[in-house]
């Protein structure tokens, strides 16, 4: 770079930073790409922070964490780098090559085509076949992917400093709001150092990184995006995470309808005595009440013969909402679908089920609904395994032996005093089987069971159902069956409506289940009186009162009260204690 203009170059740098002089032109490339970021703006995302940051350390792995309300360090964002994770192994068991450890701007450095030719071959690399290469990649890629969510919020990450981390030794860098209050930590790492050149100018990277940080998380707040919201909520996760019937099935309604200018369509399933609807596109509410709520010999016409459904459904149409419509049905095996849809009033024609856009749709619902039969038969497979594991668990202790079978038969209890419908007893009767498997992962590290399993199982619980085909108010249950509404419960210290009414329900009827165990066992130690047991209800009824709209919800109260008052103490002790 010529003389007039790198000190015209580096001048416009120091207004802009109002850094010290520059010590080197590579320095002066790096504070380059800096001013870059700042005229992106809004536009420019994590990624961009990493890449800046790559310029500096080429560490296999960036981490960013948020401080929640000064308690702890919530995980916000990490990013991998797989050609420095190939490096850094490479230069670790390639001791010829350590002098030259990092490939920065600042050290001038080796090539990495070799590295990059790696990442970017069909067969696996030649350095992968050295076990003990294979072993570092393997062992930091599986660290890397089991980072902790959460950390203490020491005082150490304040300042720029090294920290160990479940990875190894990182670097952090301490991040402000635009207040200047404490905001979290960017880490880099492991076994990466500073470059010289940047020696005590570490309090000028963090600034520089608190900037854009705030910049991208006031951009997440106030960024819309009206066509992906729009499809967020037309189509739910469709393609994201766990299979989803319902979601992709109406992806397939919605186009069916807009191609053949319906106005509207549903999927509808019917069994023995019940019908019910698997996905809809514009179908009114009422419409879909109303097939629904067919009696069971209407039911009964249909499985025996299918030209009858046609007529049973379209009179339905007719007489709820008045449109013109039609219906296709087909058999999987030994069960009956059907497609119900409306059609302008305008409009004579209907849909012949041997157009090839019927053919189509029809053939990939059936597959979605035997991958969905099949799914669930794995599912209940694995529900029914994790159950008996907990059983077995629960079975070692005298105390707890008929604890999850006692929660289920209270959650029944409740559900038919409480009016729930015939769906929300069944989400809850299985969230109520399934709320303490967590006990059944913490098993795997240790058989003695200990303050965090206590704490941590309704998260562990969580991860371990994560991909069954279960409802989320099952799966959300489990998670939040120990919060309280006041909202200090754990783990997760989500307070009121943030708890689903699920694990509102089960936290009830487990403390139930454990003021039962606790006066059971005291009675078998003989350290009560026993004289008194009459007294129990009223015991337990003022032990609910208590923690009303503290740990219970208030609306659950009276029916819970109700209930233990109908059964007694004898009666209320003797629930789920009878084995299948």
């Amino acid at each position: 770079m010529e003389n007039s203009l790198y000190r015209r170059f580096k001048k416009g740098l120091t207004d802009i930073f109002k850094t010290d002089d520059f010590g080197l032109p590579e320095e002066c490339a790096l504070w380059e790409k800096a001013a870059k970021l700042y005229t992106l703006s809004d536009r420019f995302e994590y990624a961009d922070i990493v890449e800046w940051m790559d310029r500096i350390y080429n560490a296999p792995l960036h981490i960013i964490y948020k401080s929640v309300d000064n308690n702890y360090l919530l995980l916000e964002h990490y990013q991998v780098l797989p050609t420095n994770l190939i490096r850094q192994t490479l230069l670790d068991t390639d001791k010829k090559n350590q002098e030259n450890e990092f490939v920065s701007i600042f050290s001038g450095g080796r090539s990495v085509d070799n590295i990059q030719r790696f990442m970017t071959s069909e067969t696996e690399p030649g350095f992968m076949k050295d076990p003990a290469t294979r072993n570092t990649i393997l062992n930091l890629e599986e660290k890397i992917h089991n980072l902790p969510q959460k950390l203490s919020n020491k005082d150490i990450f304040r300042k720029y400093g090294e920290s160990d981390f479940t990875i190894g030794t990182v670097e952090h860098y301490p991040l402000k709001d635009r207040d200047g209050d404490f905001w979290g930590i960017y880490a880099v790492g492991p076994k990466c150092d500073l470059p010289e050149q940047l020696i005590g100018k570490t309090d000028r990277l963090s600034l520089h990184l608190s900037e854009w940080v705030a910049t991208i998380n006031e951009s997440k707040k106030d960024k819309k995006v009206d066509y992906v919201n729009r499809w967020t909520n037309a189509m739910g996760p469709l393609g994201v995470g766990e299979f989803n019937l319902e979601t992709t099935a109406a992806f397939l309604l919605g186009y069916l309808s807009n191609r053949k200018e319906l106005s509207g369509i549903g999927l509808f399933e019917v069994g023995a005595g019940w019908i019910t609807k698997i996905a809809d596109f514009k179908l009114a509410p009422e419409l879909i009440d109303a097939i629904s709520q067919l009696d069971g010999d209407k039911l009964k016409k249909m499985q025996k013969k299918e030209s009858a459904l046609q007529e049973i459904i379209v009179t339905v149409v007719e007489e709820t909402v008045a449109k013109n419509s039609g219906v296709i049905s087909f058999r999987m095996g030994d069960r009956i679908a059907f497609l119900l849809y409306l059609v302008p009033d305008d409009v004579k024609e209907k849909l012949q089920d041997s157009d090839p856009d019927i053919q189509l749709i029809i053939r990939a619902l059936v597959d979605l609904l035997n991958f969905r039969s099949a799914h669930n038969q794995i599912a209940g497979s694995m529900v029914d395994t994790y159950f008996e594991l907990q059983r077995g668990l629960e079975k070692r202790r005298p105390k707890t032996k008929y604890h999850t079978q006692r929660v289920i038969a209270l959650a029944k209890s409740f559900s038919e005093a409480f009016g729930l419908d015939i769906n929300e007893k069944e989400e809850l009767i299985k969230t109520a089987k399934l709320h303490d498997i967590g006990y059944v992962g913490a098993w795997i590290w240790s058989s003695r069971r200990n303050i965090s399993d206590d704490i941590e199982h309704p998260s562990i619980g969580r991860k371990m159902v994560e991909r069954l085909p279960l409802k989320k108010v099952v799966k959300d249950g489990i998670a939040t069956h120990h919060e309280r509404v006041d909202g200090n419960g754990t783990p997760l210290g989500v307070s009121g409506d943030d708890i689903p009414w699920t694990g509102k329900i089960i936290g009830l009827a487990e403390f139930v289940s454990e003021f039962i165990e606790e006066h059971q066992a005291k009675a078998k130690e003989g350290t009560t009186d026993e004289t008194k047991k009459n007294d129990r209800i009223e015991q337990l009824s003022e032990e609910l009162i208590n923690r009303a709209e503290s740990q219970f919800d208030m609306m659950l109260m009276p029916t819970m009260l109700e209930l233990i008052q109908d059964y007694g103490w004898e009666k209320l002790c003797l629930l789920g204690t009878r084995e299948k």
